[in-house]
């Protein structure tokens, strides 16, 4: 498993917090995956967010069993072309979906892209904001 630098850790909090304090009201319900990396949950937490585990398959993280609770989400977290840290590589066609899901609900996607580029063959994924 890779480790993160501790710069990049207290930089990707810090900007895990700032957008989460722009976009959600406290109690504002967030999904992110299960496992999640440890950072991103706490500054979710720290922003006032309650947030909702959602398991992560073959396919990544599962977008149809989060909304199966019939709660609607604010804002999802998601590290979809690596995911932190199992590894698991989220399929397209859960991206559209989770894309659709977003513009249809009014709801953010904040995608940790932090390992697209790196790729033993093939192009790199198109990450969410690139689809």
């Amino acid at each position: 498993m890779r480790r993160r630098s501790s710069n990049h850790c207290r930089g990707h909090a810090a900007s895990v917090d700032l957008i989460a304090r722009v976009l959600l009201d406290p109690d504002d319900l967030v999904l992110v995956e299960d496992p999640c990396y440890p950072g991103a949950r706490n500054a979710l937490l720290a922003a006032g967010a309650r947030v909702l585990s959602v398991a992560v398959d073959q396919e990544g993280f599962d977008l149809t069993a989060a909304l199966e609770s019939g709660r609607k989400a604010r804002l999802v977290y998601v590290t979809p072309s690596h995911q932190f840290p199992l590894g698991v590589t989220m399929s397209l066609p859960r991206r559209l979906a989770l894309l659709e899901w977003a513009k249809r609900s009014g709801s953010f996607v904040i995608e940790d892209d932090y390992n697209s580029e790196f790729r033993y063959a093939g192009r790199p994924l198109a990450s969410l904001q690139g689809l």
